[in-house]
């Protein structure tokens, strides 16, 4: 026996409406189950791409707050390693899909509760693009709250490496090192990140950002 009000027969659209939702998971579940049982190369390569997506986003939103285009300085393989060394990235993954399957549910609900809402649903249900459009609705929803999240997760980090609690760095560069006969000439700077190419370094006295080529490093060590 079914909680579902004597108006909405189980082939209504508005029942269709209200499980859209959950087909929509569904076959991407049964989609993804397939692919990585049959075509498990495949499953490694779609896998790489979203860990790359993931710290691509959150490399961009991060190094926005300090006026870099981090896609200028970094190759496709240095976004994969950003999801591993900031394993919350995966859990804003998991939360972002939380959220949307929430609204699923609260949808569901509102439909049994609200005629109004349910008589607009049913409206909606019965538009020929809905069926396609759902999908799109969907998938943009949880890639919205997954965006939101990743953006107030890096401006969080930015603002902690402004007020000067970021990992501290001694740099000497090659010219230092070649110029001096004395002792090298360290600069203190705040770490911001590395890619195969670049140390990314900001200066937390003069409240600016630096770049620097991995060839022209002579020196590195960690501030205590």
């Amino acid at each position: 026996m079914t909680d579902r009000p004597p108006d909405a027969p189980p082939d209504s659209p508005a029942a269709g409406s209200a499980g859209e939702p959950t087909r929509f998971l569904f076959v991407w579940a049964q989609g993804a189950r397939h692919i990585l049982h049959q075509h498990p190369a495949l499953a490694l390569t779609l896998g790489y791409l979203f860990l790359s997506l993931v710290g691509m986003v959150y490399e961009e939103s991060f190094f926005s707050q300090f006026d870099l285009q981090i896609l200028d300085f970094a190759d496709p393989s240095d976004f994969i390693l950003v999801s591993l060394r900031k394993p919350a990235l995966l859990g804003i993954t998991l939360l972002s899909l939380w959220v949307m399957l929430r609204m699923v549910r609260r949808h569901a609900r509102r439909m049994d509760r609200s005629p109004r809402y349910r008589r607009l649903a049913e409206w909606i249900a019965r538009r020929p693009w809905w069926p396609l459009a759902a999908r799109f609705v969907y998938a943009a929803l949880l890639m919205g709250y997954f965006l939101a999240l990743t953006a107030s997760y890096a401006e969080h980090n930015a603002d902690v490496i402004k007020k000067g609690r970021g990992p501290k760095v001694r740099v000497e560069v090659v010219a230092d090192a070649a110029a001096k006969s004395g002792p090298p000439g360290e600069r203190l700077y705040t770490l911001l990140g590395t890619t195969s190419r670049y140390l990314l370094l900001y200066d937390s006295a003069a409240g600016r950002t630096e770049v620097l080529p991995v060839n022209n490093l002579a020196r590195l060590t960690a501030a205590r």
